[in-house]
């Protein structure tokens, strides 16, 4: 594992990496850095746009933050971000109107029984004109505590 006592770990080619997380912090441990599109207005519909898999076992209760860039790719639109887990909402409901770089947003979510397989996930959607299209940078995971394993998507 990358990153020494950082908390930090590079991304291996086979997309496993170590993440260290248990308490949140301001420490990123994992960065899905690239930028990713979600959907373009007036859908209004939530669509997947990153996920994190996790592949080992992290304990039955865990805290993390969790931080994004959100914004619109156009000249004018509402986006609108939100964390979910295994496809269900578990964070803040998050909007701005602003383009790139946009807002970082961040957010410290408590969830229990976290299982091998879960999946945490970041998804947009955008009610702004035809053709304004949400966007997502940055899907940072911070903290230090226990180990385990993910893919990111």
């Amino acid at each position: 594992m990358g990153g020494g006592d950082s908390g930090y770990s590079e991304l291996p080619e086979d997309n496993i990496v170590g993440i260290k997380t248990y308490i949140p912090s301001d420490t990123i441990i994992i960065n899905n850095t690239p930028q990713k599109m979600g959907p373009t207005g007036p859908g209004g519909a939530y669509e997947k746009v990153k996920e994190i898999k996790i592949e080992s076992n992290i304990g039955p209760t865990s805290l993390f933050r969790f931080k994004f860039n959100l914004y619109h790719g156009g000249t004018h639109g509402e986006v609108f971000g939100k964390i979910y887990r295994n496809g269900v909402p578990i964070g803040t409901e998050r909007t701005n109107n602003e383009s790139s770089p946009g807002i970082q947003y961040s957010e410290d979510i408590a969830t229990t029984n976290w299982v091998v397989g879960d999946t945490i996930e970041l998804w947009t959607k955008c009610t702004g004109i035809a053709g304004v299209r949400a966007y997502v940078a940055e899907f940072q995971i911070c903290g230090v505590g226990s180990e385990f394993k993910n893919t990111m998507v």
